[in-house]
């Protein structure tokens, strides 16, 4: 049970045939924050995951990069149609509609929504690529990259 209070000397891969379904880097956080048994330095370089349990930027396949984008485009189809709605449903006074007030505010809301969709896109753009020189980086730097992520992109 040594290993259980030593995480450090022990790989990921023994970890996981000793401990079956225990995390492996919450125990490293432990051994450097608690116990003050390996360096700041040695923790990030072996961790994937923050202390807080979100993984790593270089952790991360592409395939979940874009998931989390999917997830942001879903916020701004829901945003902006509701903008939408609150346009369509809102009493709007004789002069408003003179002007085509609703209309606009329709449109207005329909533009916005395909502008912060194209964003959307540009910045998932900006994150695979980023995300290339981070892991090889990473590799570099000797941190425990997972075989799937490091495999993409040597």
């Amino acid at each position: 049970m040594d290993a259980w209070n030593r995480p450090h000397e022990t790989s990921r891969e023994e970890w996981e045939k000793m401990f079956p379904g225990e995390s492996y880097d919450k125990r490293l956080y432990y051994a450097w924050f608690h116990d003050e048994l390996i360096s700041q330095e040695e923790y990030e370089r072996r961790s994937r995951t923050y202390s807080d349990g979100t993984k790593r930027f270089w952790a991360k396949t592409p395939a979940e990069l874009k998931e989390e984008c999917r997830g942001e485009k879903t916020g701004i189809r829901k945003s902006r149609e509701q903008e939408r709605r609150d346009a369509l449903s809102r009493e709007w006074s004789p002069q408003e509609r003179a002007i085509a007030a609703p209309d606009r505010a329709v449109r207005g809301a329909a533009a916005r929504k395909r502008k912060d969709l194209a964003d959307a896109d540009k910045r998932l753009q900006l994150i695979l690529e980023n995300h290339r020189e981070d892991v090889l980086a990473a590799i570099a730097r000797g941190c425990d990259v997972p075989a799937n992520v490091k495999k993409l992109y040597e």
